[in-house]
């Protein structure tokens, strides 16, 4: 292949590195660990995800086992040149809430006639009382 020919990068043998986003890993003020990627031209924002200090080293594990680069093991250095080994913490997927108990029934049929009595006490109080009391009293011979 000469200098002045058209490289075919999308399907030429010799390219081992493919393009790909640039990544960056740190720390943000609230102790996270941060893996964000450089954004693209059709983005406004660099594309992040945070991770809590305590899941850090499953994320590393599931990374380099996804990779294909086989189990890992972490272990930090002793002085004396020994090591220990550092294990991950279990961490589930994703804590649900349990799920609910089972909604009553009868507890909407029973707020609806709660909210009529009290619409219906209330409108026969509003015309029952209209602010000024009065008494009158009825001779037995009116009356009939």
């Amino acid at each position: 292949m000469s200098e002045t020919e058209r490289f075919d990068w999308a399907g030429d043998d010799a390219v081992i590195v493919p393009a790909q986003r640039a990544l960056a890993v740190y720390a943000n003020p609230r102790g996270d660990v941060v893996i964000r990627a450089e954004r693209d031209e059709y983005e406004e924002d660099d594309p992040f995800i945070c991770v809590a200090p305590a899941n850090a080293l499953a994320v590393a594990r599931a990374m380099i086992e996804a990779a294909g680069l086989g189990p890992v093991e972490f272990v930090r250095p002793l002085g004396g040149g020994g090591y220990e080994d550092i294990e991950a913490p279990d961490v589930s997927p994703l804590a649900l809430p349990a799920p609910a108990q089972p909604k009553d029934k009868t507890a909407a049929a029973r707020a609806r006639r709660y909210r009529k009595n009290k619409r219906d006490a209330e409108r026969d109080a509003s015309t029952l009382f209209d602010g000024e009391a009065r008494v009158r009293l009825i001779p037995k011979e009116e009356a009939a």
